[in-house]
């Protein structure tokens, strides 16, 4: 599939999730995940949507792909392990572990953003 096809689908999801209709999103973001499946936003954005429609469980699942896709995001795992905290409520040192790597990521990011890295 060529990059503007691609972009077109994060561009109509995108929309689709800001005017409400999370179901659709949903939808058109399951289908990017399996044409690009290698593009951690694609799984972070349907991870997202996945936990604002209310499906937790597939959320954590495509979060955690992302995080496979993308290990040193701070964002993306900060999300994933907020899922086992407050919407799945199990594996919470696990969760722990992962909330201070995403801040040991964010603040690393920060010092290279600082020194001009």
């Amino acid at each position: 599939m060529n990059e503007n096809a691609i972009g077109g689908l994060a561009y109509v999801g995108q929309r689709l999730y800001e005017g409400g209709e999370l179901e659709k999103a949903r939808e058109l973001y399951r289908q990017a995940c399996v044409i690009a499946p290698a593009r951690a936003d694609f799984w972070n954005n349907y991870g997202l949507i996945c936990r604002d429609s209310g499906h937790y469980e597939e959320s954590y699942r495509a979060y955690l792909r992302a995080v496979e896709l993308s290990p040193d995001d701070a964002r993306t795992v900060n999300d994933c392990y907020l899922i086992l905290l407050y919407h799945l409520h199990r594996d919470l040192d696990l969760a722990e572990h992962e909330f201070i790597r995403a801040e040991d990521l964010a603040r690393a990011k920060l010092a290279a953003a600082q020194q001009g890295d």
